[in-house]
């Protein structure tokens, strides 16, 4: 729902107006104090009480949908020409061999 914004003399009278308009208890709305009335001369007040209150949502917001994301598969990495098997990450050499064994010869 969306948010109304009350005036009052006091704050209490602002509050009491806004709950009247969304129809909802106190505990089951939101408020935010824009404005307080200011005390003046001799404990008189000035100005006005001013609040923005909405009916509290009961459930969270949806997330927003993210385009899904392309797998592993998908991703193709173009060969060097050239440069065989170890250019593409493979571990074997020319010869099929792994670097272990050819250093054992």
């Amino acid at each position: 729902m969306e948010w109304v914004e009350i005036s009052g003399r006091t704050l209490e009278e602002a509050k009491e107006q806004a709950l009247e308009q969304l129809g909802v208890a106190e505990q089951d709305a939101e408020w935010i104090i824009l404005s307080e009335p200011k005390v003046g001369l001799f404990g008189r007040t000035r100005g006005e009480a001013r609040v923005r209150a909405r009916v509290r949502p009961v459930r969270p917001r949806p997330k927003r949908q993210h385009r899904p994301r392309r797998a592993a598969t998908e991703r193709q990495v173009p060969a060097r020409s050239g440069e065989g098997a170890a250019a593409r990450g493979g571990s074997e050499g020319a010869a099929g061999q792994s670097a272990s064994s050819r250093r054992r010869r």
